[in-house]
C-alpha cells in the first residue's frame, strides 16, 4: 500500500463530505505540509498526514517548522490553520500506533479484494477559525498548476 493509494482510497470514500480534498498542500508561512488537505462544506479544514510504517508514524512527532517549533505542539494549541488533524494508516499500523486524543484515525485496509477506508476515531476541533475565502481559492489555483504542469 502507497501514500498514494491511501490518497486515493479517502477520496474515494470520503469526498462528499468535503468541498475539496488536495493531496500534498504546502500551506504557506506555517511550513506545513499536508499530505491531504479536506476543507469541509463549513469552511473548517482538516489535515489528514498518511503514515505507511511505524517509524514514518514516529517521525511525524518529531517534525518541527522552520522557527524550530513543534508540529504538534502547533497542531494542538491551535495556530495551525487546520481546525481538525487526522492520520490515514494501513490496518496493519493500527495496533502499533499511539494516536493522541486530539487527532482523529482513518484506517485503510483490503476487504473483498479493493481498499476501503474506515473512521476508527474523530479528530477533536483544534481552533473554529474558518478559511477564508482567498486562501481557498489559493488552494485550488495550486491543484489547477500542478494538474497542467504534469
Amino acid at each position: 500500500m502507497t501514500s498514494k493509494d491511501l490518497q486515493q482510497t479517502f477520496y474515494r470514500f470520503f469526498n462528499q463530505r468535503y468541498e475539496m480534498v488536495l493531496p500534498n498542500v504546502y500551506m504557506g508561512n506555517s511550513g506545513n505540509e499536508m499530505d491531504l488537505a479536506a476543507l469541509r462544506k463549513s469552511g473548517l479544514l482538516e489535515e489528514v498526514e498518511i503514515k505507511i510504517s511505524k517509524s514514518d508514524f514516529i517521525a511525524d512527532f518529531k517534525k518541527t517548522n522552520p522557527r524550530g517549533q513543534s508540529k504538534h505542539e502547533l497542531i494542538q494549541s491551535g495556530k495551525l490553520a487546520c481546525n481538525y488533524f487526522s492520520f490515514l494508516i494501513p490496518e496493519v499500523l493500527a495496533s502499533s500506533c499511539d494516536v493522541p486524543e486530539y487527532a482523529g484515525l482513518y484506517i485503510c485496509k483490503e476487504w473483498r479484494g479493493r481498499l476501503i477506508v474506515i473512521e476508527r476515531q474523530k479528530p477533536k476541533i483544534l481552533h473554529k477559525r474558518k478559511i477564508e475565502t482567498e486562501v481557498k481559492y489559493q488552494l485550488a489555483r495550486k491543484m489547477v498548476f500542478r494538474w497542467w504542469s504534469n
